[in-house]
Order: structure tokens, then C-alpha cells, then sequence
């Protein structure tokens, strides 16, 4: 068995405006507006917390957050470069893991989200950013082990 296959850990800063969406990132489904929006305010707060992924130069996870960083006016984005060795059947099955495991995340997070938002809201408005930093490093943390997990 061929294990150089599974070495796809490479990460890379990708210039935005060279970035092509391969076919296969349209193995997750457009997002509503909703969520679009969620997703570019947690951008804009907290930066890019998980890399893209691309395969041989082509955006095969990540459409939404490439628009997003975009939009938000990001001039590179981290991508996780995927081995060229694999198969595109293997890409898939890569991409479409990360379909479950980001709706088992966002079913976890949207139950508290509110109430944590409007903590961040009231922190922002009395300007108390000592608080707002150690919510974020939390906010990071915890957003890793759920991606790890």
C-alpha cells in the first residue's frame, strides 16, 4: 500500500485572486444567507480558523469562505494542499467528510450561539476588550477540539 497518499497536511497562503472552485466543492450545498452572513462576521472577528482545501490548484472545500474573506476585503487565504497522488474518488470522499463533520459543528454551536453573541455585543458596546480577548482565545479553542473531535 501506497501511504505517501495520505500526506496532504501541506499548508499554503493562496493569493485570493488566483483562486478556482473545482466542480467537487459543490459537494456541500450553498448556504442560506443566514449563514453566509454568520459565517463572515465570525471571519471578520476572529480571522480564517479552518484552512480550504485545494487539489492540485483548484478550491475542492472552502467556496464559501473564499467568498466570504473576499468580500471582506482578505488579500491571501490558508489552504490545506491535498496530495496530488490521490484519486478524485478519494477527494471526494475527503470533501464529503468534512460536510459531516462541519453540520454536527454548526448544530452544536447554533444552540448557544445567541446567548454568546449578545455577550459579545454587550462587551463590544462597553468597549471592554480585555474580555472580548479571552471570549475569542475560548472561542478559537473551543472551535478546535469540535474540528478535531
Amino acid at each position: 500500500m501506497d501511504n505517501s497518499k495520505n500526506i496532504d497536511n501541506k499548508i499554503v497562503e493562496v493569493k485570493l485572486e488566483t483562486i478556482k472552485i473545482d466542480k467537487l466543492a459543490n459537494a456541500h450545498p450553498n448556504i442560506k444567507e443566514d449563514d453566509y452572513q454568520k459565517l463572515k462576521e465570525n471571519i471578520k472577528m476572529f480571522g480564517q480558523l479552518e484552512p480550504i482545501k485545494i487539489y492540485r490548484g483548484k478550491v475542492v472545500d472552502g467556496r464559501h469562505r473564499v467568498k466570504a474573506m473576499k468580500e471582506l476585503g482578505y488579500k491571501t487565504i490558508k489552504a490545506i494542499e491535498l496530495n496530488r497522488k490521490l484519486t478524485i474518488k478519494e477527494v471526494r470522499e475527503k470533501v464529503l467528510s468534512t460536510k459531516i463533520r462541519r453540520t454536527m459543528t454548526i448544530n452544536k454551536i447554533s444552540s448557544e450561539e445567541k446567548t454568546v453573541m449578545s455577550i459579545i455585543r454587550k462587551l463590544s458596546a462597553e468597549n471592554n476588550f480585555d474580555a472580548l480577548n479571552r471570549i475569542r482565545k475560548y472561542l478559537i479553542q473551543e472551535q478546535k477540539n469540535l474540528l478535531d473531535s
